[in-house]
């Protein structure tokens, strides 16, 4: 972590919130929601309805997620990001998660 700084540059984390390791410089973080994974699938299988097989976890599902957009940080948002970048970013999520913007799965056969 020392490395963006020492650098002055700008970078992300992964998984989880690093925003609060060094907010200055680590200014969002991709966010894997392996809670809500654990959870749906011990429901499942409380619930008698756990099958095998793969299942898609996107931002409709709460699987994945962006610092700030997905959910707040103790952070403060970086000024290299902005308010309104950041009303953008939120305006895509609700497209996606409502259905007005799909992506597509590259690993599924077109």
């Amino acid at each position: 972590m020392r490395r963006p700084r020492k650098k002055g540059f700008y970078t992300s984390g992964q998984d989880v919130d690093r925003t609060v390791e060094d907010p200055e410089h680590i200014i969002l973080s991709q966010l894997k929601e392996t809670d809500t994974v654990v959870y749906e699938t011990v429901k499942d299988f409380a619930q008698g309805n756990f099958t095998f097989g793969i299942v898609d976890y996107g931002l409709k599902e709460n699987g994945v997620g962006l610092t700030f957009v997905t959910a707040e940080s103790p952070s403060p948002l970086s000024d290299a990001i902005g308010q309104a970048n950041l009303e953008k970013l939120k305006k895509i999520r609700d497209d996606i998660v409502s259905g007005t913007i799909v992506v597509n799965n590259p690993l599924e056969q077109q």
